[in-house]
């Protein structure tokens, strides 16, 4: 799932085997279960449209959506079959970040990937959509706590596994199935709170944890740690923008590329894509420009990339790695592993 998660895992795993731990808990999960989304406020816009509203007028403002792309985002109510078939269908549109989720976050194509790559990508999705994948539950919110905790927990087993090599393991309470199993039991009027970040959370861990971080209202945002490695590898980036085979190969847009690596936004998302795009360029060249991909995440961590184990899921890693692309790959068996060279399945069945 995480490319460049590796490299990260293994620099924590013998930091704190270090100081002597060898269990490390982690909090991945969190913000998946008690963070209310777009899935929740749009479940509690059919219920309880009075309490919904304050927070979709705030989700808008984080989002910088229009009222149109709002509006159009909460009234969307399509199966999941139909939703995938119009993920497929929009996959190179020009849309707003976050907006058009109904099931799952919206699938996005990176801005420098090819048309001809864009056509294989919707091309592989569409196929995935004729297996028919089923919804793990019959609400979207729902649906999207159980998939994301799914996937997390697939994560964490491998991060103990790469952790195992310093005598370290990775657990995260928030993916165990009985905190999953009471948090889908929570309404989702009381998942939504004006002044707290994540009330249910923060309900469940009152007198255990200090009353200032239950009070908090936002996260910190790591996009300067983002344009601090950007800023320390731009010419090995650059270059590789410059001289990629995976632009011979017709899967990226070397200009497109380039003018994003030179170009600083609020809006760091249109970045994250490059872990995918490293280890596509893993595949053709394991070069030190691939490993400059890399290290722009990974900072002081020894930089490694995934090598992928079959050909046409190239295509599928220079696209953001929202959730309809790994249902869709999960869909069409395409089997790897980002976390070594074996082709064992990142997904577990």
């Amino acid at each position: 799932m995480f490319p460049r998660a590796r490299a990260t895992v293994e620099h924590q795993a013998r930091r704190v085997a270090d100081l002597g731990v060898r269990r490390h808990l982690q909090g991945v999960g969190g913000d998946e279960l008690f963070l209310p989304g777009t899935m929740c406020l749009h479940g509690l816009l059919r219920r309880a449209p009075a309490a919904a509203l304050p927070h979709v007028r705030a989700l808008r403002s984080k989002r910088r959506w229009s009222m149109v792309t709002t509006v159009r985002t909460m009234a969307a109510a399509p199966s999941d079959r139909r939703w995938l078939a119009a993920e497929a269908d929009g996959l190179a549109a020009d849309r707003a970040w976050g907006s058009g989720a109904y099931w799952e976050v919206s699938a996005k194509l990176p801005p420098w990937i090819t048309p001809d790559a864009a056509s294989t990508v919707r091309r592989l999705m569409r196929e995935a959509i004729t297996a028919g994948p089923e919804p793990l539950a019959a609400l979207p919110v729902q649906h999207e706590m159980m998939w994301i905790n799914r996937v997390n927990s697939t994560v964490m087993r491998r991060n103990s596994s790469i952790g195992a090599h310093a005598g370290v393991s990775f657990h995260a309470p928030y993916t165990d199935d009985r905190v999953l199993e009471a948090v889908l039991s929570v309404r989702l009027a009381d998942r939504v709170a004006t002044d707290r970040l994540k009330p249910v959370l923060a309900r469940a861990l009152d007198g255990i944890v200090p009353p200032e971080i239950l009070r908090r209202t936002g996260q910190d945002d790591a996009s300067p740690i983002l344009y601090a490695g950007l800023r320390r590898r731009r010419s090995e980036l650059l270059d590789f923008a410059e001289n990629t085979r995976l632009a011979g190969l017709g899967l990226v847009d070397g200009a497109a590329l380039r003018r994003l690596l030179v170009t600083t936004r609020a809006d760091t998302r249109p970045l994250m894509p490059l872990g995918e795009l490293a280890s596509s360029a893993g595949v053709t060249r394991p070069s030190s420009i691939a490993r400059a991909s890399m290290s722009v995440f990974v900072g002081a961590g020894r930089p490694t990339w995934a090598y992928l184990t079959r050909a046409r899921l190239m295509y599928m890693s220079t696209v953001c790695t929202d959730t309809p692309m790994r249902r869709a790959t999960e869909a069409l068996d395409m089997d790897w592993n980002p976390y070594s060279n074996d082709a064992r399945s990142c997904w577990d069945r």
